[in-house]
């Protein structure tokens, strides 16, 4: 059967096996990052890679022998045209997750990519490299991707921010249940604007990942967090033991989307979360 064909062939299984993977890498909610380069270059790098490994191994597979210049620029327009339409139905694959969506940003990159791989891999035949020699470089950068990703995966975790990122998160500071004012205006990776909410920019790697913390808000603004209590901008400081003006003694607590977290010092700042940070009677048990 020719169908059975396909599966004869070990380039087009790889074929197969980088468009699933490449599902798989846009099923990620979040890119992840490679130490020192710059975040707005990780997302147009990984797709502009990603379909030139593609659109050449896409090539290489309708060459059979090797073309005459013509024969090569009918397979590098197949090849091209066969690449872009995976790359649309990807990116359109992206849409169907509630917080998905299709960006035209990466349909570019992933048309830049193919252009870009089809370019090299006509050059190289050309010349009169061996298909072997293309293949085996086109191997290695296949094996380089992966093997990056998966070290990305173990030094970085996605659902800290990085420097690129934008998130916001809203807060709430209360005292023996009296709402406190919000946090001043300030400057910073991590910071208010005076407002309910906290702006999650880190501009270096001192206001990044695991350091983008509850606590380094507080220090932004002039005050201090700690395990046991915390101090506010303007001077007043609670802690465990303190006491309400009822005369019970208080407790400080600071819960995360309904969650009580055991050590708010490192918490690290995520987006669309809604933190409660309060100093409250030890007998009062309602977060709300």
């Amino acid at each position: 059967m020719r169908s059975l064909g396909f599966f004869r062939s070990p380039t087009k299984l790889l074929i197969a096996a980088w468009v699933i993977y490449l599902v798989y890498l846009s099923s990620i909610p979040r890119l992840l990052l490679a130490p020192s380069l710059p975040r707005p270059l990780v997302s147009p790098t990984a797709h502009v890679v990603a379909y030139f490994i593609l659109a050449t191994l896409i090539y290489m597979v309708l060459t059979r022998r090797r073309p005459g210049p013509i024969g090569g620029l009918k397979s590098a327009i197949r090849a091209m045209a066969i690449a872009t339409a995976v790359g649309i139905t990807v990116e359109v694959m992206q849409s169907f997750p509630p917080e998905g969506s299709v960006q035209l940003s990466d349909v570019v990159f992933n048309v830049a990519g193919t252009i870009a791989g089809l370019l090299v891999v006509l050059f190289l035949s050309v010349i009169g490299v061996p298909r072997r020699l293309i293949f085996a470089a086109i191997g290695t950068g296949m094996a380089l991707v992966i093997v990056g990703i998966a070290v990305s995966a173990a030094i970085w975790n996605p659902a800290y921010p990085y420097r690129g990122d934008h998130w916001h998160s809203s807060y709430g500071i209360s005292v023996c249940g009296v709402r406190q004012p919000d946090l001043p205006g300030v400057s910073g990776g991590v910071h208010s604007h005076g407002t309910e909410f906290i702006h999650i920019h880190p501009g270096d790697a001192s206001e990044e990942g695991k350091n983008a913390t509850l606590s380094l808000l507080f220090e932004t603004h002039g005050g201090r967090l700690t395990r046991n209590g915390f101090l506010l901008p303007w001077g007043t400081s609670y802690r465990n033991g303190d006491q309400c003006p009822d005369g019970t003694a208080g407790e400080f607590v600071v819960f995360v989307n309904g969650v009580l977290l055991k050590d708010p010092t490192t918490y690290v700042l995520r987006d669309q979360q809604t933190i409660l940070i309060m100093f409250r009677s030890v007998g009062y048990r309602d977060q709300a």
